[in-house]
């Protein structure tokens, strides 16, 4: 079996499933209440890829990287 990713998968994984992901990943996070999921969900559907990109960058604020920051900051 060959499989190869050309530029149409790769759009596919942009278009379709990394909104699916992030879809996800917002709905299950206990760190949001319901009015700032309802906002990410929109902000994800309307501006598809865009909208990825800013909440992974932005919005994911109960992650590993995040407390990490934190202890560094309140060590120093």
């Amino acid at each position: 079996m060959n499989i190869s990713l050309g530029a149409p998968e790769l759009l596919l994984l942009f278009f379709a499933l990394f909104p699916a992901i992030a879809l996800f990943d917002i709905w299950r996070s206990n760190a949001k209440d319901s009015f700032e999921k309802i906002v990410w969900t929109c902000v994800v559907l309307f501006f598809n890829v865009v909208g990825v990109i800013v909440y992974i960058s932005v919005g994911r604020k109960d992650k590993f990287v995040y407390d990490v920051i934190r202890k560094f900051k309140s060590a120093t």
